[in-house]
């Protein structure tokens, strides 16, 4: 039970391992609930606390950081380096030593964990974390 309505103090009390928060205006009907709810094995957080929690958690989870390119292992990164070169999954698969159908599976895992959807965006993440880096123009040219 607590008077603060202030959203750190209720997480760092969740953090702490409480089953529950009320605040002190509760009524003793609804009180004497949420310590039944919690010594069964429940938890009970009022209404206004929970919906605080719950956008604090949907914040969280739309802004959370982007992940880097540390998520990915060395193969991974392989493969998405000859991705971002326009390598198809048979060439990759080629020099690599492995199947195509594996080739496509490293892409589904690296897609996965960098929560991305096409091969196109792949390319422009490898590009923008120097996983590979653009061609000069004067290297470019003379290809």
């Amino acid at each position: 039970m607590s008077s603060t309505k202030r959203e750190e103090e209720i997480i760092a009390a969740m953090i702490a391992g409480a089953s529950g928060y009320v605040s002190t205006g509760m009524s003793s009907a609804e009180f004497g609930r949420a310590i039944r709810v919690v010594a069964e094995g429940g938890m009970y957080f009022e209404w206004e606390a929970a919906e605080r929690m719950l956008g604090k958690l949907h914040e969280f989870m739309e802004v959370g950081p982007e992940p880097g390119p540390s998520v990915l292992t060395d193969r991974e990164k392989t493969v998405l380096s000859m991705v971002a070169r326009g390598r198809r999954n048979e060439q990759i698969g080629r020099r690599m030593g492995i199947a195509a159908t594996t080739v496509r599976n490293y892409i589904t895992s690296i897609r996965a964990k960098l929560d991305l959807k096409s091969r196109v965006q792949l390319v422009s993440y490898a590009f923008q974390h120097g996983i590979v880096e653009a061609p000069d123009s004067d290297t470019d040219a003379a290809n």
